[in-house]
């Protein structure tokens, strides 16, 4: 037998079968005693690592997710502020239509600016009784866009869950019809299935509208970059004459829930057309002295800071 067969043969024997066993700790060795394989405990360890990089990876990848929805939430929000803030802007040089003879000149001022109020209440309504009620000012006629609006209530109002991201969507899409084109289909759903879409972040819940929200302040924590709350520095634009002395800039809020899905905002029903900055309207829910209309966690706080909204973008 030559020494390659030889070698060839003693090789095969090794690696048959028959040769081959299992011994303690479950350790595969062959007839020499070389190892072959893992014991437990190594396989365990190597199990562990690898639960733990899972994990890490899986971490990471969430993380990127919610980072990604938020990105998405914020360009839908950035999307619908221009198309607010582009109607809102519009109202300082809105013609209205209001007889003032026989008022003195600051009279006649004041009539204008609670009847140009009221007129943004009723083509930017954020209630159902926006939608519904008529004028409050004497002598004002209703709007063409508040009787369209008022006609497509009338023939099936929406429920009561989404309401007002329900009419929010209706007037912003009634009054500028490219508005609608300008959002993808996972912008827009109906997660009540009443058959009034709304816009929806990121996470498939509707995206909230407040036309006025004068408890978002800087002093409240609301961490603001549009609004101050002083009348006298960020006078309201709508009162170039500051007739109405108390008046500063409300911007409209427009506002997601964010990732925990809980919208944060402390809201209060009623419109004074007189007045309609007064009452507490946009507050932070969280702050430890605001008293709550909506009951809570069972901690009893709130974390405003995770909604996203227009107040906080760089969309200016």
């Amino acid at each position: 037998m030559s020494n390659v067969e030889r070698a060839v043969r003693t090789r095969w024997t090794y690696l048959h079968p028959r040769n081959i066993w299992f011994g303690r700790g479950g350790s595969t060795r062959n007839g020499d005693g070389h190892r072959r394989g893992f014991t437990l405990t190594e396989l365990l360890i190597t199990v562990t690592i690898l639960g733990i990089l899972a994990g890490l990876i899986f971490t990471a990848i969430n993380t990127a997710r919610q980072k990604a929805r938020v990105a998405r939430t914020k360009a839908t929000i950035a999307k619908l502020h221009t198309i607010v803030m582009e109607r809102y802007e519009s109202y300082a040089r809105r013609r209205v239509s209001i007889n003032t003879s026989g008022m003195t000149l600051p009279q006649a001022r004041l009539t204008r600016l609670r009847a140009l109020r009221d007129i943004m209440r009723m083509e930017m309504p954020y209630t159902p009784t926006d939608v519904t009620d008529g004028p409050k000012v004497s002598g004002l006629a209703r709007p063409a866009l508040s009787e369209a609006y008022l006609a497509k209530y009338n023939a099936g109002p929406p429920s009561t869950t989404y309401n007002v991201a329900e009419i929010f969507y209706m007037w912003v899409t009634m009054s500028n019809p490219e508005a609608r084109a300008q959002f993808a289909e996972y912008e827009i759903g109906d997660t009540d299935g009443d058959g009034w879409p709304e816009f929806i972040d990121a996470w498939g819940n509707p995206i909230m509208f407040l036309r006025w929200a004068p408890g978002f302040l800087p002093a409240n924590g609301a961490d603001t970059q549009l609004q101050t709350g002083d009348p006298v520095r960020d006078h309201d634009p709508l009162d170039p004459y500051k007739v109405d002395s108390n008046a500063w800039r409300m911007t409209p809020l427009i506002y997601s829930a964010g990732p925990d899905g809980i919208y944060d905002i402390e809201v209060q029903a009623g419109y004074d057309g007189a007045n309609p900055y007064a009452g507490e309207l946009g507050k932070p829910k969280d702050l430890a002295n605001q008293s709550r209309t909506a009951p809570g966690p069972a901690n009893g706080t709130l974390d405003h800071y995770d909604n996203i909204h227009n107040h906080r973008l760089e969309v200016r």
